[in-house]
């Protein structure tokens, strides 16, 4: 389903639907015409349909889950909680609903009552997914015995998902066991070489180890998605002052202190670096010649400017040119090029098929197909980086929700998904930006 991703994580609602034949006529027609707006990205729409429905069926489970679905996109979590409330208290056994909102609650921070809700459906269900995100609400708890316990269970029953060894590195490094942390960031990084957080926990990890070099060269890859991210500045900064590269350090280290709000540790550090050094005392006997100062390590190509990422270059659109006067088209080309664009529909609607059944990489294949065919299909491009949200490829989420905002400046779904995959990045004043971009665009485009 296209929509956006809810939290630092990348966790989303696992959205389950199932239409409940006793439900009047009128409640279940307008709760099938709101699933169909959902999948489009209209959920205002989609949420007018929803309330139209549990005004014919007033308790009314599924619809009340799929409203909360589109309250949580249009970042209205207070009206999504109450309607997952109420699900619940009509229907106590929708593991859905609790599985939905144990991952509103763990999105905003709530770990005590996602763990509770994703703790009550483990009762029911042996799903490791379910281990994995209430290791998640464990770590955010600091019961690190608890999270270890259940991540190594889910990368047992998962071993390909790198948000497992992710999320387990995250409890070594609060442990300050290093080395663990750095190697389970290293096998992230090897299921997932586009898993971006890995790169800037793992230079987290090296910069506390000393390990400077490599600390830089994760923190670099990290900051070409993230340019405004001020921890990784700061920590940057840092390891450039322990190399004697005081020039990039300096550079790193006042961006990080500008950054909103203010990184304390940047600002401490950076007096510390811009200090004049100890002034020699008037009662020593004799003068010491100083040292030369140890010459400054090449400057560094990849300090990132202090400019938030770039957006896809989309060529402006031109009028085709027409053929010239000795060479006839071939007669049928309207008719193929109709053939295609239909196709191209094709393979788009079943890629967010995919999408909705978490199919993620079978998805990218088919709107690839689609994109193929159509370059300027904007919706595909849009869907093809929600996969990618969820395949935790962020970088290329973001190229792809540039390319579906240059061929269509109204597409609020895609400020929507841009604005989830910034902010997963560390783009706050990017993602910022998008949330406002989107808040003043109707549900249409």
């Amino acid at each position: 389903m296209e929509g956006t991703m809810f939290g630092r994580t990348g966790l989303c609602f696992i959205f389950c639907v199932a239409v409940v034949s006793a439900q009047s006529p009128k409640a279940r027609a307008a709760y099938q015409a709101g699933l169909s707006h959902q999948a489009s990205g209209n959920h205002a729409t989609a949420v007018a349909d929803f309330t139209t429905a549990l005004t014919a069926a007033r308790d009314y489970p599924a619809a009340l889950r799929a409203r909360a679905l589109s309250y949580t996109v249009m970042g209205q979590d207070a009206a999504a909680l109450a309607d997952l409330d109420r699900a619940l208290a009509a229907k106590p056994d929708d593991l859905g609903a609790w599985n939905a909102r144990g991952d509103l609650h763990l999105r905003r921070g709530e770990f005590d009552a996602a763990a509770a809700d994703f703790t009550h459906v483990l009762g029911q269900s042996s799903d490791p997914a379910l281990r994995l995100r209430r290791g998640t609400a464990y770590r955010g708890l600091g019961r690190f015995k608890e999270a270890r316990a259940d991540l190594n269970l889910a990368i047992a029953a998962n071993p390909d998902n790198p948000e497992g060894y992710y999320q387990r590195g995250l409890v070594s490094a609060a442990e300050q066991k290093l080395p663990d942390a750095e190697a389970d960031f290293n096998r992230a990084l090897d299921h997932n070489q586009d898993f971006v957080p890995a790169y800037l926990e793992r230079g987290f990890a090296r910069h506390k180890m000393a390990a400077e070099a490599a600390a830089v060269a994760d923190l670099t890859r990290y900051l070409q998605h993230a340019p405004n991210h001020s921890g990784a500045l700061a920590a940057r900064g840092q390891a450039y002052a322990a190399q004697g590269n005081k020039a990039a350090a300096l550079t790193d280290l006042r961006h990080a202190a500008e950054a909103d709000p203010p990184n304390q540790e940047a600002v401490e550090a950076l007096a510390r670096l811009e200090a004049p050094p100890p002034s020699q005392p008037a009662s020593t006997p004799t003068v010491v010649a100083a040292a030369p100062e140890p010459p400054l390590l090449p400057k560094i190509d990849e300090v990132p400017p202090s400019t938030a990422p770039a957006k896809v270059a989309e060529p402006p659109v031109r009028p085709p040119t027409p053929p010239s006067p000795a060479i006839t088209p071939p007669p049928m080309r309207a008719e193929s090029k109709s053939s295609e664009l239909a196709e191209a529909q094709q393979h788009n609607a079943r890629g967010r098929e995919l999408n909705t059944a978490e199919k993620f990489q079978q998805a990218v294949a088919e709107f690839n197909k689609a994109i193929a065919m159509d370059a300027r299909f904007a919706q595909a491009f849009n869907s093809r980086g929600y996969a990618f949200i969820r395949l935790r490829r962020l970088r290329e989420a973001v190229a792809d929700f540039d390319r579906a905002i240059a061929i269509n400046p109204s597409y609020k779904n895609a400020y929507q998904n841009r604005a989830a995959a910034r902010r997963a990045l560390g783009d706050v004043k990017g993602a910022d930006a998008d949330a406002a971009k989107a808040a003043t665009l109707n549900e249409q485009n």
